[in-house]
């Protein structure tokens, strides 16, 4: 029996997410949702856009809600997410076509994967991590929670990676290597280093850019240039 599935955000990745969701039989997508305050329309793609508040005043209307928030600002995502497990939803991960997780890869909640990336085996996922397009996280490598993958990356093998991190496009972390919480590695970076915590990594070989431990990390687009305002107009 499939699901009953909410997408919380009304952004066009919340709609991507939607599309894969559908093509997998595991998934009913019934809706999206999003906070009251943030509500603009009320359907989306032919789909009806509820107030979350809604959802948790009839809980039996979704068995699912997948958060569906982007990397513009790390710590507002996580923040999101942790918000939203507290309701006691299903938070299921989501496996678009085409993709490959090995079965010996170990998800937490809330995980994308999109097409044509590949997981290896042993790969540990904590929650609410996004492996775009083409990505690939070689053997053993372990990644913490919230982070953002960015299309055609490669982790390598044994690569320890925390929490709230943003690998940009086409950007390759050297095998064994670790990283800390809350890093940027810019577009097309090889980071053959140790990355501790808030730090921004740029070029081939990456060096060291940078740091953001005040403002946190927030960015416009998967580009090596970071901003520290972000406008987070939409959910």
């Amino acid at each position: 029996m499939s699901l009953q599935l909410f997408v919380f955000g009304d952004t066009s990745y919340a709609q991507l997410v939607a599309t894969y969701a559908a093509q997998d039989s595991a998934f009913d997508v019934v809706g999206f949702t999003v906070d009251k305050a943030f509500l603009k329309t009320d359907e989306i793609g032919g789909l009806p856009i509820l107030p979350f508040e809604e959802l948790l005043n009839a809980p039996d209307q979704a068995q699912a809600v997948f958060v569906a928030c982007g990397y513009r600002n790390v710590r507002m995502r996580a923040s999101l997410f942790e918000r939203i497990a507290t309701h006691g939803f299903i938070m299921p991960n989501i496996f678009a076509p085409n993709c490959y997780v090995a079965p010996g890869a170990s998800l937490g909640h809330n995980n994308i994967v999109m097409p044509g990336a590949v997981v290896e085996h042993n790969v540990q996922l904590g929650d609410n991590n996004i492996v775009w397009s083409n990505a690939t996280l070689c053997h053993d490598a372990t990644f913490g929670s919230h982070n953002f993958v960015a299309a055609n990356a490669t982790v390598g093998g044994h690569v320890r990676v925390g929490s709230r991190n943003f690998l940009g496009f086409s950007s390759t972390i050297e095998q064994y290597r670790q990283m800390g919480d809350e890093n940027l590695l810019g577009a097309m970076s090889f980071l053959h280093k140790d990355a501790h915590d808030h730090q921004r990594w740029l070029g081939m070989p990456a060096k060291l850019a940078g740091s953001h431990a005040d403002a946190g990390l927030a960015v416009i687009d998967p580009s090596p240039a970071p901003v520290t305002t972000p406008d987070e107009q939409s959910q």
